[in-house]
């Protein structure tokens, strides 16, 4: 999913996370981009991009309130914990975090 990353009414991150998500069936992996967390946004994103990006908090409401997604692989998260590890697995020279969430829509 990489996507205007606003909610907005009527929006693409509304239809996506709340009406095509839910749809789909049981083992689908899916990776959503430029999502920080159990991190907020980068400071750059915030003050210098001025993004407005909410998007991260629609996907950390559903993640807490208990559907049915299993998180596989939260970049950012392992990047923060041990940046070597990540390094070792998906070799790479940025010094920026990487915001790939991958998930398993389960039923």
């Amino acid at each position: 999913i990489d996507s205007s990353h606003i909610i907005r009414t009527g929006g693409d991150v509304v239809f996506l996370y709340l009406e095509l998500l839910p749809s789909l069936p049981s083992g689908i992996l899916v990776h959503a981009h430029d999502i920080f967390l159990p991190f907020e946004y980068p400071e750059r994103f915030i003050l210098e991009d001025r993004c407005g990006w909410n998007e991260q908090y629609l996907v950390a409401a559903l993640l807490y309130g208990g559907t049915a997604l299993e998180v596989l692989w939260p970049s950012c998260f392992m990047w923060t914990r041990d940046r070597e590890f990540v390094k070792s697995v998906i070799p790479s020279e940025r010094e920026f975090p990487p915001s790939s969430l991958w998930f398993r829509v389960g039923k």
